[in-house]
């Protein structure tokens, strides 16, 4: 079966995409007009992949533009403009129609986006695609910017969308599934910091996106399994599978992963005071990512959450 990471790099070779920023291999592509740095991400979800434990219709809505948002925030970005594109069964109810759109324009006002429009079409299955425009906040926070002597670090909990999918069968609610926040507020902050080298959001699991990092920049990283922000904690204790399941591959949280310029680069995100955000590790000479266990440093793999495969590959 072929996979999502595999399909972005084979297309991207047939497109002949230009490097990041300004192609793709990145959150969002970064384009130079008129000497602004406009930020450009596109995210599609389906009923079957992503929306089916959402409950209502609005959270369907809600969660969609919140995906899109999380790319923006991820660049140290504003977002400001959005296209909605929707894909629609036959089944489909208008109220429940209504209220996707409410979701959507509910997430989108309280980050100030304007929706200028989009398209509809039947489909065999609830599909919501969204192409958000932005404005990078300064200097554009790229997966290309970490360099050795950086340290790695984290906002919020980890965890939290893969602790509400164990507790969920079915078509069932999923709660933090589909309830994410997108950190545009954080974002802006360590790009105004000065400190803050590569970021990215936790879409598909902390491992991947460190690998993305790690490869974008160059770099090693290696991850201290005991200051990783972990939600619920205590239910994964002594049960590495588990942990590594549910803190290193699960997908779904939508935290920044960022690197900060060393100790000094540290202590003025703390003295700024303004975000919650934990270092999780340090960046190093070398390639690949690798996790502290008590001391022992082994290899993590370089795998996530596969839309496509529809699970943890």
């Amino acid at each position: 079966m072929i996979g999502e990471r595999d399909v972005i790099e084979r297309i991207g070779r047939i497109f002949r995409s230009p490097d990041p920023p300004m192609g793709i291999g990145d959150d969002c592509s970064v384009i130079n007009i008129g000497g602004r740095e406009m930020l450009v991400t596109s995210d599609m979800l389906s009923e079957t992949t992503h929306l089916k434990y959402c409950g209502s219709y609005l959270l369907r809505g809600s969660m969609a533009m919140t995906v899109n948002l999380s790319d923006i925030a991820a660049k140290g970005g504003v977002p400001e403009y959005a296209f909605v594109t929707l894909g629609l069964p036959k089944t489909m109810r208008q109220r429940d129609v209504d209220s996707i759109a409410k979701g959507i324009k509910r997430t989108a006002d309280s980050y100030g986006v304007r929706i200028l429009g989009g398209d509809t079409k039947r489909a065999r299955e609830l599909m919501i695609s969204i192409t958000l425009i932005g404005e990078a906040h300064g200097k554009p926070l790229l997966r290309s910017s970490a360099r050795p002597g950086d340290l790695l670090a984290v906002t919020g909990t980890i965890g939290k969308a893969a602790y509400s999918y164990s507790r969920v069968s079915g078509h069932g609610r999923g709660g933090m599934i589909c309830t994410p926040v997108a950190r545009v507020k954080e974002g802006l902050i360590l790009s105004e910091s000065g400190v803050v080298g590569a970021s990215i959001d936790i879409t598909d699991g902390l491992a991947i996106s460190a690998h993305f990092l790690s490869r974008a920049s160059g770099v090693r990283i290696v991850i201290e399994q005991d200051k990783i922000p972990v939600y619920r904690p205590g239910r994964l204790s002594g049960r590495r599978r588990k942990w590594d399941e549910f803190v290193l591959y699960w997908g779904g949280d939508y935290e920044l992963l960022f690197t900060i310029r060393g100790e000094d680069g540290l202590a003025k995100l703390e003295r700024m005071g303004k975000i919650d955000f934990h270092v999780i590790g340090q960046v190093s000479e070398g390639r690949g990512v690798y996790a502290n266990y008590d001391g022992e440093i082994r290899s993590v793999e370089a795998k996530g959450y596969d839309s496509i495969r529809g699970g943890v590959f």
